[in-house]
């Protein structure tokens, strides 16, 4: 371990802490949104997780937060929320399968990628939904 990248870092916290002020992160350094206008032409590269997918699916619950809740399925535990869509069902009647079907995680799909054009950016994250999964793993099983 460095201890002086550690004290940095403890420092550079404790000010901002005492600030009230969060740093501000650039999240387009980690992750890529395609525009609603132009073409991109990208690259899927080997995920560091799983060399054979590089592919990572992953459930969220949308509408109980200002922001996605990941569903503890993603993690193999117990999630209230499925159990709770699973009696809803099990109580049978419309009202509650509709209500069963929002609670229900939707799955969202994330993956490594090289935009061309842009290579000086490096290795970035795209999430997609299921549509475009299933277009992209149709594309490759061709």
């Amino acid at each position: 371990m460095d201890i002086n990248a550690i004290k940095q870092r403890l420092t550079s916290l404790q000010s901002s802490n005492s600030t009230g002020k969060k740093e501000k992160v650039d999240y387009s350094k980690y992750y890529w949104k395609p525009k609603s206008e132009g073409k991109y032409q990208i690259r899927i590269v080997p995920s560091v997780l799983n060399k054979e997918n590089p592919f990572q699916e992953i459930f969220v619950h949308y509408g109980f937060a200002k922001f996605p809740v990941y569903a503890l399925t993603n993690w193999g535990e117990k999630d209230p929320i499925v159990e709770m869509a699973n009696k809803l069902r099990e109580a049978g009647g419309s009202e509650n399968w509709k209500l069963a079907k929002k609670l229900d995680p939707k799955m969202r799909v994330f993956a490594p990628v090289i935009v061309r054009g842009e290579e000086d950016k490096g290795v970035r994250l795209w999430e997609f939904g299921k549509e475009i999964y299933m277009q992209l793993l149709g594309i490759a099983e061709d």
